[in-house]
């Protein structure tokens, strides 16, 4: 709302903050923002003619849904009002719009069979009020694309734990930034099948990123670029079909637990001694990247080669910066 060219981002009436502001019947602030924008398909999960979700509501909040029947529900305010379950007259396919102009922290999609009808995101929106996205889309297994061409604000978001868990979307998420997110806990754990990239994407304040792919069955995006930390363990555990060998500039300065990091992988020898050579910098003689000390990390039954590079870098991290390494030995 402006005061003649002057920009009034919070309003208040004595020492009451003043949410809303009406013109007669029409609100004229806070400004409205740009939708999220979703589909379903209502034959899908329990094959009924309805869809239920939760969004996370903080204090006070302020968004409507066109549930694209024509019917809206119009100025949610509370946690107790966003517990949303709309039947439609005919099964279909609907899409969805949820406008948010305050307080709106979380989508929350409920677990199945309603998160089995969602088929598509159209829109990501400009909701700046959101803080969560865990479990998002944990067990979508329907949303294998989506189509939206923006990316959501993340400005304020900290958690993606679960997010894609036991799901299946092949999804670029190279342009997103993830700068100020800490928690990335089972993100992918247990994905049928994903080749949504994650390389180029800076996690430089992740804390929590154990499991992060464990149980994917295939990837084939690039892992390049990466800025990673905190615990990561269990980060590629019992991966399979994964393009390793692009795992290359990856920033693990930040790591302090890695166990479990390659375990029953597909990490070869020629992939894990490359690895090695780019997590520490190698240039011949020593290390150039900075790195924690005493990292336990696992390389699967990937081995290093007797008496080459590999070993030396091998040496340095066990003895100086007293990595424990468990691997499938020399060749």
């Amino acid at each position: 709302m402006k005061i003649g060219n002057i920009n009034i981002n919070s309003v208040k009436l004595g020492s009451t903050t003043v949410n809303k502001v009406y013109m007669g019947s029409t609100k004229v602030w806070p400004n409205t923002v740009q939708e999220f924008i979703f589909k379903i398909n209502t034959a899908l999960g329990d094959g009924l003619s309805e869809f239920k979700f939760t969004p996370t509501v903080s204090g006070t909040g302020d968004f409507d849904v066109n549930w694209g029947d024509g019917n809206i529900d119009t100025n949610i305010t509370t946690q107790a009002d966003s517990r949303l379950d709309h039947s439609y007259s005919s099964g279909g396919i609907y899409e969805i719009k949820i406008t948010s102009r305050l307080g709106l922290t979380h989508y929350n999609f409920n677990p199945s069979p309603d998160v089995l009808k969602l088929i598509d995101i159209v829109n990501w929106g400009t909701n700046s009020t959101l803080t969560n996205f865990s479990n998002l889309f944990y067990g979508a297994n329907s949303l294998t694309s989506i189509s939206a061409t923006d990316v959501p604000d993340l400005s304020n978001v900290t958690t993606f734990q679960a997010m894609l868990r036991s799901s299946a979307i092949n999804y670029d998420f190279s342009s997103w930034d993830f700068t100020n997110a800490t928690t990335f806990t089972f993100f992918a754990l247990s994905a049928t099948a994903i080749n949504s990239s994650i390389g180029g994407n800076n996690f430089s304040n992740m804390t929590s990123g154990q499991s992060f792919y464990q149980g994917v069955t295939t990837n084939t995006s690039s892992l390049a670029n990466l800025t990673i930390g905190g615990n990561v363990s269990y980060f590629f555990y019992a991966t399979s079909n994964f393009s390793f060998n692009t795992l290359t500039n990856v920033d693990f300065s930040n790591v302090t637990n890695a166990t479990g990091f390659f375990q029953n992988s597909g990490l070869t020898d020629t992939d894990y001694r490359n690895f090695l050579t780019d997590l520490t910098g190698w240039n011949g003689t020593t290390a150039t990247k900075t790195l924690q000390s005493n990292v336990p990390i696992h390389f699967g039954t990937a081995k290093y080669e007797n008496g080459g590079t590999s070993e030396d870098i091998r040496n340095y991290l066990t003895g100086t910066k007293g990595w424990t390494i468990t691997d499938g030995g020399g060749i």
